[in-house]
């Protein structure tokens, strides 16, 4: 069950219609992959009491949505922006040296 509904992805990207439904699930899934690696933290970390009791903070949701915008308008470039970096710096489990 992906973090990010579909319907705030597709505003996110400004997409209307189904056609690209299976492009923005892609998106979804790779972006919030690849912020949860950058955290250091499993997929279940923001689920609390059960599997389907998501607590997301607004700033991880937010670096989510511009990892996958990242991903959408500039594939050739690096989804973790600037703008991403500050947002989950104070969340991030520093790297032992």
């Amino acid at each position: 069950m992906p973090m990010i509904p579909i319907d705030v992805a597709k505003d996110q990207l400004r997409v209307m219609g189904s056609d690209s439904d299976k492009r923005v699930y892609r998106f979804i899934e790779s972006a919030e992959s690849i912020v949860l690696d950058y955290l250091k933290v499993t997929p279940t970390y923001y689920y609390t009491g059960s599997p389907t009791t998501l607590v997301l903070p607004k700033h991880v949701e937010a670096a989510i949505l511009l990892v996958i915008e990242n991903l959408w308008d500039r594939p050739s470039e690096d989804p973790i922006s600037k703008a991403v970096v500050s947002l989950l710096m104070r969340s991030r489990d520093p790297a032992l040296a």
